[in-house]
């Protein structure tokens, strides 16, 4: 999967708590964004209804997003058409792949799931969510809500494998209170797996009832 990081990235200096990418459309202030908790069941129903009818593809990601990004209105599901740098604090982030690429590169990643989101179970589902969060949020296929999405799918996962969410807390709740933590693990996905999926393991164990106790 490609997913190409650049800029420096210091442990304790990653304490951002906007991003902004070049060439998008402007996000709304965060107090007009709806809560994300609140339109995560119908993303969830909406995955559930597409892997019964024909598959996930990337029109699934695209209606998911039209539901969970919308902002301004009118740009819900719309792809990414040019280059973007993710910056925090002015340092880039990240820098993903080209709009055509990043497409391909969704719906490989998305088409892959589509008869086997329900298997697996325990850690080994955790770490599936865990590096499809990553390679989606990497591969940034839409030019704003692109962690909306990729934290829909990945609770998806972990529920077609067993976990229960817990009422109070989704992962996005999670990974904006320890912002400072995502940011960075996330970024060292493609060179250490194992610290975005430590993170990722702390999330799940927060905002979800493991599958052995649901």
């Amino acid at each position: 999967m490609v997913c190409v990081l650049s800029g420096r990235c210091r442990r304790g200096r990653l304490a951002l708590p906007r991003t902004s990418v070049r060439g998008r459309t402007p996000a709304a202030p965060a107090a007009q964004r709806p809560d994300e908790s609140t339109l995560l069941p119908q993303a969830l129903e909406i995955f559930d209804f597409e892997c019964r009818h024909g598959g996930l593809s990337l029109a699934t990601l695209q209606r998911v997003h039209a539901h969970v990004a919308n902002w301004p209105a009118g740009i819900g599901g719309r792809l990414r058409a040019g280059a973007a740098v993710v910056r925090l604090g002015g340092l880039a982030w990240l820098v993903p792949p080209p709009a055509a690429i990043a497409r391909l590169g969704a719906e490989t990643l998305v088409s892959s799931l589509a008869t086997c989101g329900g298997e697996g179970s325990g850690t080994s589902a955790a770490v599936r969510a865990a590096d499809v969060m990553a390679h989606l949020t990497g591969l940034h296929p839409f030019p704003d809500g692109n962690g909306r999405v990729a934290r829909a799918l990945a609770t998806w996962l972990l529920v077609r494998a067993g976990y229960r969410c817990r009422p109070a807390l989704c992962l996005g709740d999670f990974c904006r209170i320890r912002q400072r933590e995502c940011f960075h693990a996330l970024r060292h996905h493609e060179t250490d797996p194992s610290i975005w999926r430590e993170f990722f393991a702390h999330a799940a164990s927060t905002c979800f009832i493991p599958a052995s106790l649901a």
